[in-house]
């Protein structure tokens, strides 16, 4: 019975595998652009381009001499990392 149960639970597990890396190939081929954003809802390209732009000239951005972190990012981050483990 075990050895059953065994078998089962390996089974399942081959198929969960193999159905995750057809959907993600799906999405690729039906055409879906799929977009990166920052934390903070910046699109991902115009968030490198604004540090591209900050490393070749530094002073050009004002210095900051506090930061504040809303409830909302704080709670999103919380989240991400729960989720990474």
């Amino acid at each position: 019975m075990k050895n059953l149960l065994t078998g089962i639970f390996i089974l399942v597990i081959a198929v969960s595998c193999n159905q995750k890396k057809s959907d993600s190939t799906s999405a690729a081929n039906s055409g879906l652009q799929l977009t990166r954003v920052t934390l903070n809802g910046i699109p991902f390209n115009d968030a490198d381009q604004m540090v591209k732009e900050y490393q070749a000239d530094p002073s050009s951005s004002n210095p900051m001499t506090n930061i504040w972190f809303s409830e909302k990012y704080v709670t999103k981050i919380h989240s991400i990392l729960d989720a990474e483990g």
